[in-house]
């Protein structure tokens, strides 16, 4: 009865080892691959730290275009106003000049 006692425990203990191996081996294969994923998502992380640095550096360079091109748009703008300016200025200075060989006309044709 002791010996019966004696081998059940031993193969109680035998499967429990077993058991415990097998857990080990498991547990070992997760380690490995949690530290697959991590390098994985570290390698993730890098790529994207880098596309979004690229990408803000776009950003600052197409707000600069931007910036130079509404500032040529105000030069544009300004330079346009002054030739219509000028150009009403002709077009006074055309006109007073055509009514002052008019009146010069008239009175020539008076005398």
């Amino acid at each position: 009865m002791l010996e019966q006692r004696l081998n059940a425990t031993e193969q109680s203990n035998r499967t429990l080892l077993d058991e415990l191996m097998r857990v080990q081996q498991d547990l070992k294969m997760n380690v490995k691959r949690n530290e697959l994923t991590l390098g994985e998502e570290k390698d993730v992380i890098a790529r994207m730290d880098s596309t979004v640095r690229q990408t803000q550096g776009k950003t600052f360079e197409f707000e600069d275009r931007i910036r130079r091109l509404e500032d040529g748009m105000k030069d544009t703008r300004n330079a346009l106003q002054q030739m219509n300016s000028h150009i009403k200025s002709i077009e006074k200075a055309v006109s007073s000049a055509q009514q002052d060989q008019m009146e010069r006309r008239s009175s020539s044709a008076q005398k």
